[in-house]
């Protein structure tokens, strides 16, 4: 049994870089955002040649650039200046990065312990709970470092609470492999994660829908149908539920419908013609059996923008078509994929233009293009016919072909490369669509 030790230089520095998250409340905000900044720039440019490559994975030295040592800074600076008027939560990402991401690794090696049953490697029940409990206790203390003015006056039970449960997302996302490095999503999804939960205890005037009950039982009823079926898996029936509730509370029934359309057509599309997808080796794994990353690479936008709806009611017209045009996105990628794969002749690169492989990442057909179209232009009539944001229409099918285009850019381009999965790129184009439809929506 390994014993439990920190013997990797890259990962002492990672945690040991944590101490900088003393100068928030010391510091104008200002001064520490232009100090992460800094911190970007001189890992960008600087310490790959002063380091000769040595804190470099084998995966970065092929790519030429260490993508892990930029997107750590890069994501302190992002989340410094989304949290500027309360860095605190600055420093429970940090605190998530530094000690619940160490301490998950480190865990997960010691004390092997049953695989998550999401997972694909080496991510583990004893990991999870580790940097879970142990990053909640670290972090806690870290803030307790920080000058009290910068607490917001809350108590340490207080902060307990929200630095819990924004480790629990942070740690949930770490565990989930396939999606945005961690770098970048721990960090981002802990401190936003905190800073929510403080949000609504300090608001305390959420709007309750009055049709909740029916929605509660509607999308429980649709998650054990959709498990008993073999459609999708136990862990992945809970993940699509979460995001189900998310996007009720938020869009009620006609966004929930909206949902209940992708995942119809998607699981629709995964099964037409499955015999001759498995002898082209095209078919998907599991036959078809969706999984909890299945669920939040697809939906996970989706879901947030809904709940973000739900707690800034103000902002929810362009919160919603935020949600449309994510779900466009994935409805349009999986069309164009599954049933291109079928009915394409002609398949090409699509940067290069140049004939390739069928089922190839980044390889396109003029099929699948237009399937793909289709399923975008229900979505958005769809989303049209139950809201009163008609002109919204050309914008969600607008966002769901330029999804979809990003997803086959980055197929062909990060994920060849074995940069980014299947799952993460998913997520990146539905992400892109649901910020081109909000960026239309405001014009």
């Amino acid at each position: 049994m390994p014993a439990l030790t920190i013997r990797d230089p890259r990962k002492i520095i990672h945690v040991s870089m944590v101490i900088f998250a003393l100068a928030i409340g010391r510091f104008p905000p200002w001064l520490v955002v232009l100090c992460g900044a800094a911190a970007l720039t001189f890992n960008l440019f600087f310490l790959p040649r002063l380091s000769r490559g040595r804190l470099e994975k084998p995966e970065e030295r092929q790519l030429g650039s260490p993508l892990g040592l930029i997107l750590y800074p890069a994501s302190v600076t992002l989340l410094a200046l989304l949290t500027y008027s309360h860095q605190v939560f600055l420093a429970v990402g940090w605190g998530a990065m530094a000690f619940g991401d160490a301490l998950a690794s480190l865990a997960g090696r010691r004390w092997r312990g049953p695989l998550l049953p999401w997972g694909r490697g080496p991510k583990t029940w004893i990991g999870l709970v580790a940097g879970w409990a142990g990053g909640t206790l670290l972090t806690l203390g870290l803030l307790w470092l920080l000058p009290a003015g910068s607490r917001l006056g809350l108590g340490a039970q207080t902060w307990l609470g929200l630095v819990a449960t924004g480790l629990a997302a942070g740690m949930l996302v770490e565990s989930l492999p396939g999606l945005i490095d961690d770098n970048l999503s721990v960090p981002l999804v802990a401190g936003l994660t905190t800073w929510l939960a403080y949000a609504i205890g300090q608001d305390g005037h959420l709007f309750m829908p009055p049709n909740l009950w029916a929605g509660l039982f509607w999308i429980g009823t649709f998650m054990v149908l959709a498990w008993i079926s073999g459609k999708i898996d136990g862990p992945g029936s809970l993940m699509g539920g979460l995001l189900a509730l998310g996007i009720f509370l938020g869009g009620g029934f006609p966004s929930l419908g909206l949902l209940l359309i992708f995942f119809v057509l998607g699981t629709a599309a995964s099964v037409w013609g499955r015999r001759q997808k498995e002898a082209l080796g095209l078919a998907q794994g599991n036959r078809g059996r969706r999984s909890v990353r299945h669920a939040f690479s697809n939906a996970g936008v989706a879901g947030l923008c809904g709940f973000l709806a739900w707690l800034f009611p103000a902002w929810a017209p362009l919160l919603l078509t935020m949600l449309a045009g994510s779900l466009a996105a994935a409805t349009a990628d999986t069309l164009a994929s599954e049933l291109g794969n079928l009915y394409g002749r002609d398949y090409r690169h699509v940067l290069s233009w140049r004939p390739g492989p069928r089922g190839e990442d980044g390889i396109v057909s003029t099929a699948g293009t237009a399937l793909g179209a289709a399923g975008a232009v229900l979505m958005s009539t769809a989303y049209a016919a139950v809201t009163s944001w008609q002109l919204t229409w050309l914008w969600i099918i607008l966002a769901g072909l330029a999804g979809n285009w990003l997803d086959s850019v980055l197929g062909a381009t990060l994920q060849r490369r074995q940069l980014m999965t299947n799952d993460s790129v998913n997520f990146v184009a539905s992400l892109l669509a649901a910020l081109l439809a909000g960026g239309l929506f405001l014009i």
